[in-house]
């Protein structure tokens, strides 16, 4: 190769975008309401809302960084960096947790630790057809098996990679539909990797249509907001009114498609994006993975040693909110930030033939969880 490759896009390609940062701030908080408080999965869980917001930042940005880093490269993409990456900004908290939670507390079947080791967890609940602790590990299996395939289909023509995110975003749905009719497994039909592909698709849909030419492509992003608001409003109806399959099939959708909107409005509508990157939700958004990770085991903790905060579910909720953060914060700059710092020193390679460029800045990639 005789040229510079890039494997990642400078932040001089590729526009930093800190209101990402701070839509993870959201969904995370809506997943927290939706463990500790009562009612708040009412009329629709809000934390599966929050887990499908994660899903549709998490392709945009892979794919937004793999689709640039091929048209860089001359249709090339390093899988090794990748891979190395995601690994090492998931696999280190995700374990030092899964371990705490198995041997100290508040423990872990042992017929089940390697399903979660292996990013299988949203298999085991679904041939389980119920989901235990550690329930929100589903979403992370989802996220790592998603990693496997991507980079790979990222590969094809734009065209053909258009189609492929739009046979997924029709897909997902049925596959829900089939699952919990036909399988009669509703909790495969919210925990699969095809359950979740839409979300995952309609992220990656929107990069495309960023590094795109097409203005049929960008106008169907402009009117996608326009559609999901309209499926959103009929699953808000029946779940209000008349609850039925249909309406869990098409939430994630839903989601998926007015979240892909509200992200490029963002990108176009600076004074709104200004506005929503206030401190707090910014650093929230900035700690959102660890948050998502750790809030499981500590909000059980705090409900089974504090038992005088259980009359009151906002002032256990502010307990476990608060230690919560604090761990994520401590995470973040004991853990997380030092192992940055030596991906940044081991996988930027220099030389007369190649160059490696970290993209975490430049597109604000912090695990969506």
């Amino acid at each position: 190769m005789s040229a510079s490759y890039k494997s990642q896009p400078t932040a001089q390609d590729l526009k930093f975008r800190p209101e990402l940062d701070s839509l993870r701030a959201v969904a995370v908080i809506t997943v927290l309401l939706s463990h500790w408080v009562p009612g708040f999965a009412w009329p629709v869980n809000w934390g599966y809302v929050g887990v499908y917001l994660f899903f549709v930042i998490s392709g945009y940005v892979i794919s937004r960084g793999l689709l640039r880093e091929r048209d860089n490269n001359a249709g090339v993409i390093n899988f090794k960096l990748f891979y190395a990456r995601r690994i090492i900004r998931i696999w280190p908290i995700y374990y030092l947790c899964l371990g705490f939670m198995y041997f100290i507390y508040p423990g872990i079947e042992a017929g089940q630790i390697v399903w979660h080791i292996t990013f299988l967890t949203n298999v085991l609940f679904g041939l389980q057809h119920n989901g235990s602790f550690p329930v929100h590990f589903w979403s992370l299996s989802v996220e790592e098996q998603f990693y496997l395939f991507w980079p790979f289909v990222a590969l094809l023509r734009r065209r053909y990679l258009t189609g492929f995110c739009l046979a997924c975003i029709m897909i997902s749905p049925a596959a829900r539909w089939v699952l919990m009719i036909y399988g009669h497994n509703l909790t495969a039909s919210v925990f699969s990797l095809p359950s979740n592909l839409d979300c995952l698709a309609a992220g990656s849909l929107l990069a495309i249509s960023e590094q795109s030419s097409s203005p049929f492509l960008r106008k169907g992003i402009e009117y996608s907001g326009w559609a999901g608001a309209a499926v959103f409003a009929f699953v808000l109806y029946k779940a209000l009114f008349s609850p039925s399959y249909l309406s869990l099939c098409l939430l994630a959708t839903s989601v998926g498609l007015v979240s892909v909107w509200l992200i490029s409005w963002l990108g176009r509508s600076k004074g709104v994006a200004d506005y929503l990157c206030n401190p707090v939700l910014q650093y929230l958004g900035r700690i959102s993975y660890g948050i998502y990770v750790y809030h499981m085991v500590i909000g059980t903790f705090i409900w089974g040693t504090a038992p005088f905060n259980q009359s009151n579910r906002i002032v256990y909720t502010t307990y476990a909110f608060a230690f919560t953060v604090l761990v994520a914060s401590l995470s973040a700059y004991v853990v997380e930030t030092p192992l940055r710092m030596l991906k940044e020193r081991y996988l930027v390679v220099r030389s007369n033939r190649l160059t490696v460029v970290d993209d975490s800045r430049s597109v604000g990639a912090i695990e969506p969880r």
